[in-house]
Order: structure tokens, then sequence, then C-alpha cells
């Protein structure tokens, strides 16, 4: 039985990979030809460049004793050459044709969804024919709602998601749409990470219905994502800080670099999701758990508020485009713990915030209240250590005599023996020894 499911089996299989086999070779050989095409061009172009100069100087040693015979006949030189080069372009150009029309014969005849990662993982921008044509081709998948695209994994979905950008710029909104509509929940972290820089990206922010529909498939995933991994909520919240831009701190000033860090959990690919990611789960977080995180933790989330004010606003338009939840988390967050490091933080966020269009009213509100809370803090602090400072007896100095020495005779007295460091009963112990 084995051998008769092999001898039934294989046939299918062979012509599968036969079939994905000359479909990759295909796509080859475009790429291939057009390459060679380039390349073909800048030889006719420099031997061109180099034939001139030389029938020049060919001609002047003849002047005019050889008369028009010799002209000519330099004239059918260069005819010749030109035409032997026409006929070596049109002979390759025709074979590039012939190459085109099998590739195009074989993406209008596909039915077999196995032959789509092929597609996805070939698509090139440098190859803008190549490209839509392949686009099409997925087009023609996508836009089958009969079909569930069971041939497509996580990884293809991931290609796909990477290539948003690529699709905007050249125009095809509906690759964009069908895309979005068919994408699979649950989705896996690096595909809502590519869809989270797609919504925060500058091609889609002006187009505002495709936005709006960005937003809505971001939100359906969002709702069967799993942020913490399975792991406890303090050491997630640490990881998912770990993936912002963090500042380089030097004396409390503020650095206009950022970084992003590797982890083995999660990915440092995109901050897009962090952001989204730290929006839900501080205010999952206690106070007493968000106190126990490091300073410098605590203060890459109060940095990633703005942002830097100098260099780049790409923090500030993540934080706009994906949503104020961020924000809102981090600001409730310094408001119940009342952690006075992040009024520098505040001040900054609230005199550079206030200028940038894309703040919120609420968060402007929300964020100078907050600051408030933290001054008046500060000065009642600031008071009860005043007040304090003159209950406080000042420390005595460490080596301060016990008493004057008034006798001469005790002048050999080793000198040690008057500091308070040494106890007074040994010290008296070692005055009868010496008397």
């Amino acid at each position: 039985m084995e051998t008769k499911k092999r001898a039934i089996w294989s046939p299918v299989q062979n012509t599968d990979s036969d079939a994905k086999t000359r479909l990759l070779q295909r796509i080859k050989a475009w790429k291939t030809e057009e390459y060679r095409a380039r390349l073909r061009w800048l030889g006719y172009f420099c031997v061109l460049f180099l034939l001139l100069p030389c029938f020049t100087i060919l001609r002047e040693p003849l002047g005019e004793e050889n008369g028009i015979g010799s002209a000519i006949g330099l004239h059918v030189l260069q005819v010749l050459i030109c035409g032997v080069l026409l006929g070596l372009e049109l002979l390759a150009g025709q074979n590039r044709r012939m190459a085109q029309r099998e590739l195009i014969q074989q993406l209008e005849a596909i039915s077999d969804q196995k032959l789509l990662p092929a597609l996805i993982s070939s698509l090139d921008a440098t190859h803008p024919k190549l490209n839509h044509l392949l686009i099409q081709t997925l087009k023609r998948f996508l836009a089958d709602t009969s079909q569930e695209l069971s041939g497509l994994v996580s990884a293809d979905w991931e290609q796909l998601c990477s290539h948003l950008s690529l699709f905007l710029s050249e125009g095809e909104f509906e690759m964009v749409h069908l895309i979005l509509q068919r994408l699979p929940t649950p989705a896996s972290p690096r595909v809502v990470s590519a869809l989270a820089d797609f919504l925060a990206s500058d091609e889609l922010w002006p187009l505002d219905i495709l936005w709006e529909e960005t937003k809505e498939s971001l939100d359906r995933l969002l709702t069967f994502f799993d942020f913490r991994f399975g792991l406890p909520l303090s050491e997630v919240v640490e990881q998912w800080i770990q993936q912002l831009p963090f500042p380089y701190l030097d004396d409390g000033f503020f650095a206009t670099t950022y970084s992003l860090q590797a982890d083995a959990v999660i990915e440092p690919r995109h901050m897009g999701l962090a952001y989204l990611a730290l929006g839900k789960l501080l205010p999952q977080l206690s106070t007493e758990m968000f106190r126990q995180l490091s300073k410098y933790h605590r203060a890459t989330l109060y940095w990633n508020l703005l942002g830097s004010p100098v260099a780049s606003n790409e923090t500030s338009l993540h934080l706009a485009r994906l949503g104020p939840q961020y924000a809102h988390a981090v600001l409730d967050k310094i408001a119940q713990a009342g952690d006075l490091d992040a009024l520098a933080y505040l001040n900054r966020f609230v005199h550079h915030g206030m200028l940038q269009e894309w703040v919120p009213k609420e968060i402007r509100q929300k964020a100078m209240q907050t600051l408030l809370e933290l001054e008046e803090q500060a000065k009642r602090e600031e008071a009860e250590r005043l007040l304090l400072r003159a209950s406080v007896p000042p420390p005595f100095p460490k080596e301060e005599l016990l008493r004057p020495i008034l006798k001469e005779d005790r002048s050999q007295r080793e000198k040690h023996l008057l500091l308070r460091g040494v106890p007074i009963a040994c010290a008296n112990e070692n005055e009868s020894q010496h008397s």
C-alpha cells in the first residue's frame, strides 16, 4: 500500500515542484535579461564614445590626397559597426521578449495556491514591469473570496505586509485593500508590527479612507494578539520598554539620538508595536511594580512622550498616528507614583509638545495637570527638608579630642588614645598601666 501511495502521489508532487521550478527560473531569466540589457546599452555607449575619436584620428593623416573615397570608407565602417551593434540588440531583445512572453503565459495560467509564496518572494521594486505582473496575479487570488488562501503561511503574510509601502508608492491601492481584508487572525508579531509601522508611515497618512481601513484592520488583529507572550507582567513590560528609542543620559541632559536594543523574546524590528503594547500593559501594572522599574526604564518611558525635539520627530509621528493610549498610560503612572524624576521630561513635553500639531488637547491638559501636581509635591518635600534640617544636630568630626592635654608629663601619651574612636575604658586602662 505504501508503494502504491508513493506511486499515486509522487507525480502530483513532481508536477507542483516542476511548476514552481519553471516559474522561478523564468522570473530569474526576466531579471537577468533586464540586467544584461542595461549592461549592453552601457557597452554600446562606451564603444561609440571610443570610436568617434578613433575615426577623427584616422581622418587627419588621410588629408585631401586620398580624396572622397577614404572619407566614404570611414563613414561606411561607422555604419557597419552601428549596424552590428543594432543587430545584436535586436537579437537580444527578441530573446528577452520570448522569455517575458513565456512568463506572462504561465502567470495567466496559474491556478494553484502553492505557487503564491514563490510570487511573493519574487517581488522586487527594481523591476517595475515584472513587479506589476506579479501584483496583478496576486490580486487575482486575493480578490477571489471563495478561496481561503491556505497555501500562504505566516512568513508569506509577513512579506506581503512588508511590501505595503511599496504597493502604495506604485499606486496599487486595490492591492493594499485586498491584503488588509484577507489578513488572517491571529496574526504573528511581525505582521502586527509591519501593519503598525505602515499605519504611522508618511505615505499612508494623507490617504484618509485607506488610513481608516488600516486602523480597523490593526484593531481587529490586536483583539487576538497577546502582548504578554505568557511572561510575567513586570518582565514583559521591561522587555517592551527595551524596544523603544531610548535616551543616552549624560548628567541629566537629554540626548538627541536613539537606538534599538536586541532581545531574545521580542524582536527589535518595529517600535510601533512597542507603543501599542505599553499603552495596553502599563494600566495593568500596579503602582508599586511601576516604582520597582529601574530609573533607566522609567526615563525611557518619559523620554518617549515626545522624543528628541532636535534630531527627529519620528517618535512623535508614531504616537500621533497610533493613538494616544501610550501617552495616557505613562501620564497616569507618573501621577499615581508621584515620580519626581519625570519633572524634567514633563517640562520638555509641555513646552515643546504644545507647539506640535499632533498633540491632542486632552493629552496637553493631562500633562499640564500632572506637571503642576509634581511641582507642588516637589515644593512640599523641599519645605520638609528645610524644616527638618535645623532640628537635626550636625555630625561630629571623626577625629575629635576627648579632653585637652594639660600636664607636661602626659606629653608622651600616644595621640590615638586621645581620639574619639578609642573607647574611654580602654584609654583609662592604658593610663593606669603607664602610671
